[in-house]
């Protein structure tokens, strides 16, 4: 699907700094293609002008926006490296980005139809506030290893539900459900919670032969968790409903 003669470099000023937009892979690939020395394949430069840097990142989200430009691209090419977000890796901005959209909408073909746009929209501006709790607390984890088992979207998109509620109580919660210190009570939420998500995987289809749970399973058991929590109840497993409508965070 490579057109050698049809290649377009765009760059972008700002502030008196050129910056590349698109262009340089199918410039070297045209390059290093075996094309006749007579063959004609210039290659337009097409240079841009932005007043000011939100300018610059949408003009260079428009780009590619084929398969090779996923969602989750098109919400760093808005965020990162934004003051709103420094110190975000690119993996916690489309993290948050999938766990928002989860939770705002719980049927997958209503979030495939909010694009990357949308998402970065709502983490920037409507729902910035819980955004930064979330972020702050993601980043938090002394490491990796310890927060491997909270890196999914139905989680992400409960830790929303809960940091938008309250805050304090969230982070203390998560806290121990990420790292499992300061719970002796077996029945506990957060401990049953904790151990749930580090011995259940994720499968759109339950499967009987090993432990897999949906998605939209995983989100219920977090949130019926945090439920329990939140009313100083115990329990011994989890065992949400899939039938009622989805429980919101108290």
């Amino acid at each position: 699907t490579f057109r050698w003669e049809l290649v377009n470099v765009a760059t972008c000023f700002l502030e008196g700094r050129e910056y590349r937009m698109n262009g340089q892979h199918t410039s070297w690939a045209r390059f290093e293609a075996q094309l006749d020395k007579k063959a004609r394949c210039p290659v337009n430069w097409l240079r841009y002008d932005a007043d000011t840097d939100a300018d610059m990142r949408q003009l260079y989200a428009t780009f590619d926006r084929g398969k090779p430009r996923m969602t989750g691209n098109v919400v760093v090419a808005y965020l990162y490296g934004r003051p709103e977000f420094d110190g975000y890796s690119q993996s916690i901005l489309k993290q948050m980005a999938e766990g928002l959209a989860f939770w705002l909408w719980e049927e997958g073909s209503v979030r495939s139809v909010h694009t990357g746009d949308e998402r970065s929209y709502l983490l920037l501006k409507d729902h910035y506030k819980t955004a930064a709790f979330v972020g702050n607390f993601m980043r938090g984890s002394p490491s990796p290893k310890q927060n491997k088992h909270l890196k999914r979207s139905p989680v992400t998109a409960a830790l929303f539900a809960t940091f938008s509620k309250a805050p304090q109580v969230a982070l203390e919660f998560w806290n121990v459900v990420r790292d499992g210190v300061g719970v002796t009570d077996k029945e506990d939420p957060r401990h049953v919670l904790r151990n749930y998500l580090m011995t259940t995987g994720l499968s759109r289809i339950p499967q009987t032969d090993i432990k897999t749970v949906t998605q939209e399973e995983m989100y219920r058991g977090c949130i019926s968790c945090w439920n329990l929590h939140r009313a100083s109840k115990t329990t011994r497993t989890i065992r949400p409903s899939m039938i009622e409508k989805r429980p919101g965070a108290k």
